[in-house]
């Protein structure tokens, strides 16, 4: 638990040899400076939690904006179909094939028409 290690004292100011044997046995992976010989794992544990979910954030930010893109591209390919098959009185194949919509996509379109 993140709240037990940032509580105890002892672990503030640690030798090199013990802040690396605490990474090997709970699997982290702070950081730990090559000219430190005094480690404040507590500070170091820390700081990499804070990496990890910063880096976690911008990985979501990322997936929600492709996520959106795909949606917004999915609405207009529908809205697309929906009109050649209003406008020229065709079935929804023939819409896809005019649009261009490659038929491994097809599908999709069809389940949300």
């Amino acid at each position: 638990n993140m709240d037990w290690i940032l509580n105890q004292k002892r672990l503030e100011r640690v030798d090199r040899a013990t802040a690396e044997f605490i990474q090997t046995a709970t699997g982290t992976n702070f950081a730990i400076e090559e000219d430190e010989e005094v480690i404040d794992v507590c500070r170091a544990w820390k700081n990499s939690m804070d990496q990890a979910k910063s880096e976690g954030i911008l990985a979501g930010r990322a997936e929600g904006i492709i996520a959106g893109r795909v949606e917004g591209q999915d609405k207009e390919r529908l809205s697309s179909i929906r009109n050649v098959m209003m406008n020229l009185g065709v079935s929804v194949h023939r819409a896809m094939e005019i649009i261009g919509i490659p038929i491994d996509e097809q599908e999709k379109y069809i389940s949300m028409i």
